[in-house]
């Protein structure tokens, strides 16, 4: 399209440095920032400066209600997400799924998600139930995760035998643990479809299910909407992407690469 983009800035999880990213682009008249599973909240002030400078922002796979005037999500929006993990548990375990789930408060669309599933088994599941524990994004860098392998000592098999995990790369070490501990008894999902998940899918063992988001699309759909806005012209609604539920059974699915490529699943 004639755009040259800078550099990729990683704000390491930490709002004042994804912040002064943002002041940095600013500061050096970029035509439009393109920030990806940022809380917008968090930068609320930097993105608005933004704005007041008609700087559009737009954001992959987030979840920012109530600041659609200073930011353009493009996602699947986290609901649908969570209601695919939700329907499966319920199904998956006959109607008789004892959960823990895992809230990562960094990311909006996770609570989102958590909450959503949480609703579907609570409405069609009377013998489940749900326990939602928080987990910080930075444990991801400790082995367990610590919240996780707490989670298995004070629950020792038969106390619960589904865990939502807050997002795939969560998931896989929460599968390696589970495996090292021998906790067969527990199906572990995740988000996202990460390569590495899947592939402790097909695999069999704790890891069970995931959800795939067509993340390319959404990355192609940021940078469209900045071109619109820059232009003036009508966007369009990119918050609700369509998701497709991974599991053994279509693992191999070549939708499924069509999903992750950038191509909603046929039909949707």
């Amino acid at each position: 399209m004639g755009w040259t983009s800078s550099p990729v800035f990683d704000g390491e999880f930490n709002p004042a440095k994804q912040a002064g990213f943002v002041r940095q682009a600013i500061q050096e008249k970029y035509d439009a920032i393109v920030l990806v599973s940022i809380d917008v909240n968090s930068i609320k002030a930097a993105v608005q400066a933004a704005a007041d400078a008609d700087i559009p922002v737009t954001c992959v796979m987030c979840s920012n209600p109530g600041l659609e005037d200073i930011v353009t999500d493009v996602t699947t929006g986290g609901t649908a997400d969570g209601e695919a993990i939700g329907y499966w548990t319920v199904a998956d375990s006959k109607g008789s799924a004892k959960v823990i789930g895992f809230d990562d408060a960094s990311f909006p669309i996770v609570k989102k998600r958590v909450d959503a599933a949480t609703a579907v088994v609570n409405e069609n599941c009377s013998d489940c139930t749900v326990e939602v524990k928080d987990i910080a994004t930075t444990e991801l860098t400790e082995p367990g995760p610590p919240t996780w392998t707490a989670t298995l000592t004070a629950n020792p098999p038969g106390s619960f035998d589904y865990a939502w995990s807050a997002y795939d790369p969560f998931a896989i070490p929460m599968t390696k643990t589970a495996e090292q501990q021998g906790r067969d008894d527990i199906k572990i999902s995740g988000y996202d479809a990460s390569p590495d998940f899947v592939e402790l899918i097909k695999q069999g063992g704790p890891a069970a299910a995931t959800t795939a988001a067509p993340f390319e699309y959404a990355a192609w759909g940021a940078v469209d909407e900045a071109a619109r806005a820059v232009a003036g012209v009508d966007q369009w609604d990119g918050t609700k992407l369509p998701v497709m539920l991974v599991t053994a059974e279509n693992a191999d699915d070549p939708a499924l690469d069509r999903v992750e490529g950038g191509q909603p699943p046929a039909g949707a």
